[in-house]
């Protein structure tokens, strides 16, 4: 509770009923979508005229600083008996219903869509004087603003922090959105914040966590990531030619992350899903990886370029023979052969703005993968020093694909063996920039991505790994040895 300065008890009493509502929603950031900078916060008045300035009273938005907002009238309706149900500042637990216009955003666009974002909300009760906020000295000559906390919570009306808008309590009577919220009380940072326990001889750690060995998973999310572009999606189901390397299964309760642009606002949202299930299909001749997801992909995929990355069954064997300690360096082969591959194309606009590519080379062959139809945006290809007109294969109408692919002579890709690493040097325009270092998992594929008009020219390089030698299977699930001394649940050796 705070201590109320004597000279606001004078202006409370005479300005009771001269009060005014700040409302700030904001997107909640829990590491599942990667938000647009400056996106995902709206700020509301209900009260005032005009547009207010006014200075966060603490970081709830969880931006890392405290910002001044600027504050839109709009019509909002309220129950004041929630608003108003303690003059003291406690932030008791209660839920508040809030009746807005459906057309302002977020609401109109983003709440209660399909994506793993969660929508938070901060409601300041201020004392107002005409269209600015009333201030008294804080008792050092300080002048500071009336105001009291009313609310924090969020617009889930499901009872877990961590579930999709899409099941926001929201009906619409009369023209006007009526939509629940919840307090966010002490019990939901706790389940956030303390691992849950688990009584198993199974690793309890999240996957590619890092931290104290004890608590953290520290393996690297490199060594098993696949790049790929999705080709098609159906329900949970998204499918690439690169992931088909691997056996069924070998993606599951692993990551998949991807970036897609938003048909509403036209900005770019990334997104971290989890694999429930992963087989191989074989379809044409070509093998696809097909992958589960936990959930329907929020924005659409299909021609996205995606990384996904292997999973862990918290066997302490797959642990060993799957993952590599994240810093860590694979050994230098025994005897190594430096080599090269230079690659010059062209992205040109035409009837739209060139799209982005993703050239993989593999140890026999060069693929490009063009985001888009059409083909006369991507052209004068050389591989080395040989000229290449490929043959273009659309795909799920939004991409096309080199088919086959260019076939590189014995050596003249990157090497099948571990201890290498690849590095870019641009000779040309644009910026290319390797997404994906090659090693066993991924088939020893390099993967260069492209973006907009230029005229790209690039060499790769591999050469040794400076690194020491180390043991592969140096994580062992429990802290790096044998014995699990680190283990945080009632594990057994047996």
């Amino acid at each position: 509770m705070r201590t109320v300065p004597p000279a606001w008890t004078a202006i409370e009493t005479a300005r009771e009923r001269q009060v005014a509502l700040l409302i700030h929603v904001y997107a909640k950031r829990n590491g599942r979508v990667t938000l647009p900078d400056g996106w995902g916060s709206w700020t509301y008045s209900v009260g005032f005229q005009n547009t207010l300035d006014f200075a966060d009273v603490a970081d709830y938005a969880g931006e890392g600083s405290l910002k001044t907002r600027t504050y839109v009238p709009t019509a909002i309706e309220f129950d004041a008996s929630q608003i108003f149900r303690q003059e003291s500042t406690n932030l008791d637990p209660h839920d508040i219903t809030l009746t807005v216009n459906p057309s302002i955003d977020p609401f109109a666009n983003y709440v209660n869509r399909r994506w793993p974002l969660t929508f938070g909300i901060v409601i300041y009760k201020v004392h107002r004087n005409g269209n600015t906020v009333v201030t008294v000295d804080d008792g050092h000559g300080n002048q500071v603003p009336v105001v009291d906390v009313a609310f924090v919570g969020y617009l889930d009306a499901d009872d877990t922090l961590d579930t999709n808008s899409a099941v926001l309590e929201r009906t619409i009577d009369g023209g006007k959105l009526k939509l629940e919220t919840k307090w966010d009380h002490i019990t939901k940072v706790l389940d956030r914040m303390v691992p849950r326990p688990v009584y198993s001889i199974d690793c309890p750690k999240a996957l590619f966590s890092t931290g104290d060995a004890a608590i953290a998973c520290n393996a690297s999310k490199t060594y098993v990531e696949i790049d790929g572009v999705i080709v098609s999606s159906n329900g949970v189901l998204v499918s690439a030619v690169e992931w088909g390397v691997q056996d069924d299964g070998w993606f599951a309760q692993g990551l998949l992350e991807y970036t897609a642009t938003d048909p509403v606002s036209g900005l770019d949202f990334g997104f971290s899903l989890n694999v429930i299930a992963s087989m191989q299909r074989i379809s044409g001749g070509v093998t696809y990886g097909d992958l589960t997801l936990e959930m329907f992909p929020p924005l659409s995929p299909v021609g996205a370029f995606a990384s996904a990355y292997g999973g862990c069954d918290r066997l302490r064997s797959t642990c060993i023979t799957k993952h590599f300690a994240n810093d860590a360096e694979p050994p230098p082969p025994g005897a190594f052969t430096p080599g090269s591959l230079r690659i010059t194309l062209q992205l040109l606009n035409t009837s739209t703005n060139a799209k982005s590519a993703v050239i993989t080379v593999t140890p026999t062959s060069v693929r490009i993968v063009y985001a888009g139809t059409d083909q006369s945006q991507i052209g004068n290809i050389v591989i080395g020093s040989t000229a290449w007109d490929p043959t273009w294969v659309g795909s799920s109408g939004s991409i096309i694909i080199t088919s086959p692919a260019y076939a590189l002579s014995s050596g003249a890709g990157t090497p099948a063996t571990p201890g290498y690493a690849v590095t870019l040097t641009n000779n040309g325009a644009g910026s290319p920039k390797i997404q994906q270092q090659p090693n066993a998992n991924n088939g020893y594929t390099l993967t260069v991505k492209i973006s907009g008009e230029a005229a790209y020219d690039f060499t790769v390089f591999w050469v040794a790994n400076a690194g020491q030698p180390v043991n592969l299977g140096n994580l062992e699930n429990f802290g790096g040895t044998d014995i699990p001394i680190e283990h945080p649940s009632m594990e057994t050796t047996q």
